[in-house]
């Protein structure tokens, strides 16, 4: 999967950042709300990247949609949404 440079939630364009870890504070990403964007950092790995992009469009969809739920529990569906995708190589794309 090569992470895209935008996405779109609901209504809202979401642009997509592979950035250095100085600029997350060693995070592995982040998500800002204000400014519609999801940062990712480039010194993980490939496939860290990837789970850390669902991570964070989780991320935006509880903020955008003020859903109540953990964090700790967004991780875990977020993680395992990857590793299902990834290991039962699901891919919805028409004519696949």
């Amino acid at each position: 999967m090569i992470i895209p440079e935008k996405i779109k939630i609901g209504g809202h364009w979401i642009t997509v950042e592979i950035v250095g870890d100085k600029e997350l504070s060693d995070d592995l990403g982040s998500y800002t709300n204000w400014c519609k964007a999801i940062r990712i950092n480039k010194t993980a790995t490939t496939t860290t990247q990837i789970e850390t992009f669902l991570h964070e469009i989780l991320e935006a969809i509880v903020i955008i949609y003020e859903v109540k739920i953990k964090h700790q529990d967004l991780t875990i569906i977020s993680s395992t949404f990857f590793q299902i995708l990834r290991e039962n190589n699901l891919d919805f794309k028409e004519g696949v």
